[in-house]
């Protein structure tokens, strides 16, 4: 912060004195100046200040004692960029905004992997990686409005996924994305299901009018309905299965919000 707040008043320094500069004569000789390039140095000649342009890109640069860049203010497209550095010249910060990509703020450690990210897209979200640059743990806003909270293995893969929102809940997925259980609320019903080998095949325990536990087939029809009415086999309750089974997993755009770097995408159910 004290680095920070030394760049930030020698910029302003430098400035001062360009603007006082130019007031001094009465006759306006040098009421506007016009250059290509600004280089403001110390006493010692070490430490430089620049202002100028890169590529036909506006830019500033601060550098310190030892020629290392430690600061950097720059537009590149239709985005600007802020980036700082440690005295061994890795990059710490960067900030950036546009109008197309999201705007960012991102902190690096000591070998320049991005550890904590800072985005907003259509929606805000905030991003916890680790050393291989792999989100194991997130924290932005579903479709439905509510929150979401992901976390991951350490190879990026999700492994559970806490929601808000009209339908609360919690899912847990096996490390190849499959989903294996959830307990959670939805349609004001809550509900607790346990995955089979596959596709819907599962156990369903729900509340409700008719609360009680089904058994689904690998194609999500219900195949046994326990209650305290008794146990239910057949056809004629594939209807009450419809309105009781609800959609107990994350789908796949609120999965990828959540987990941005991961190719795949869940299996829906």
């Amino acid at each position: 912060m004290k680095n920070l707040l030394s760049i930030v008043t020698a910029i302003n320094l430098s400035i001062f004195l360009v603007l006082l500069f130019m007031s001094l004569n009465d006759k306006g000789l040098f009421k506007s100046l016009e250059v290509q390039n600004l280089v403001v140095r110390s006493s010692s000649g070490k430490g430089v200040i620049q202002l100028g342009f890169d590529k036909e890109q506006p830019m500033i640069t601060v550098r310190d004692g030892k020629e290392k860049l430690r600061f950097q203010l720059f537009c590149k497209d239709e985005a600007i960029f802020l980036e700082m550095y440690d005295s061994k010249g890795s990059k710490r910060v960067k900030m950036e905004g546009g109008e197309i990509s999201p705007s960012q703020f991102v902190l690096f450690d000591d070998k320049e992997h991005p550890r904590m990210q800072l985005e907003c897209k259509e929606n805000p979200a905030i991003f916890l990686k680790n050393q291989d640059s792999k989100t194991i743990s997130s924290w932005t806003i579903l479709q439905d409005g509510g929150a979401g909270f992901g976390l991951a293995d350490g190879e990026g893969v999700a492994a559970s996924i806490l929601r808000g929102g009209k339908s609360p809940g919690v899912a847990f997925f096996s490390h190849q994305k499959d989903p294996l259980a959830s307990l959670g609320i939805m349609n004001d019903i809550s509900h607790l299901f346990i995955s089979g080998k596959s596709g819907n095949e599962g156990v369903v325990i729900h509340g409700g009018k008719t609360s009680g536990m089904m058994v689904l087939d690998e194609m999500g029809t219900l195949k046994l309905f326990i209650s305290k009415n008794g146990i239910f086999q057949g056809k004629e309750q594939s209807i009450q299965a419809k309105e009781t089974n609800p959609k107990f997993f994350t789908d796949d755009k609120d999965y990828k919000s959540l987990f941005p770097d991961q190719e795949e995408l869940l299996k829906v159910r």
